[in-house]
C-alpha cells in the first residue's frame, strides 16, 4: 500500500502542475486479463497505460511467480496491441526494495514484460510517459 501511494502521490503531483485533466483508476478488474490492476489511467473503459507496483524486501519464490504473471499479462497485451494498434495500451512496471537485488533474473523478465520500469529514485520517468503517452487537453 505504501508504494501505491508514493505512484499515487507522483500522480497528483502531476495533475496539479503539468496537466489537470489526468484521470486515473485504482485498484479496478481489467477484463483483458480478468485481474485488478494497480493504476489504469485514464481508465478502466478506455485504458492508455496500466502500472503494476512490486516492492520486496527480501528475496523469495513469490518474486519469480510475480515475474512469470507479468510476462503472461505482457504477452496478453502485446496481443491486444498487435490487433488494436488505434487502442495501444502501454505496461509500466514499479519494482523496489532490496529484495529485488538478489533476484536480478526475475528483475530482468520484468523489464522485459514492460514498456517502462521505474522505482522510487527513477519516479520522474511516470512524468515523462505521461507527457508522451497521455493527451494533455
Amino acid at each position: 500500500a505504501h508504494v501505491e501511494r508514493i505512484i499515487q502521490s507522483r500522480l497528483e503531483l502531476y495533475k496539479s502542475t503539468i496537466n489537470a485533466n489526468l484521470q486515473y483508476e485504482i485498484q479496478k478488474e481489467f477484463p483483458l486479463f480478468n485481474k485488478n490492476i494497480d493504476f489504469l489511467i485514464p481508465s478502466v473503459n478506455a485504458p492508455i497505460i496500466l502500472i503494476e507496483s512490486s516492492y520486496n524486501i527480501t528475496t523469495g519464490s513469490g518474486q519469480s511467480k510475480r515475474a512469470d504473471q507479468l510476462v503472461e499479462l505482457y504477452g496478453i497485451l502485446m496481443r491486444h496491441n498487435a490487433n488494436h494498434r488505434a487502442n495501444r495500451i502501454i505496461m509500466l512496471n514499479y519494482c523496489d526494495g532490496f529484495g529485488w537485488v538478489g533476484r536480478q533474473n526475475d528483475l530482468h523478465r520484468i523489464y522485459d514484460a514492460s514498456d517502462f520500469v521505474f522505482n522510487q529514485r527513477t519516479l520522474h520517468v511516470l512524468d515523462e510517459v505521461l507527457n508522451e503517452y497521455y493527451p494533455n487537453s
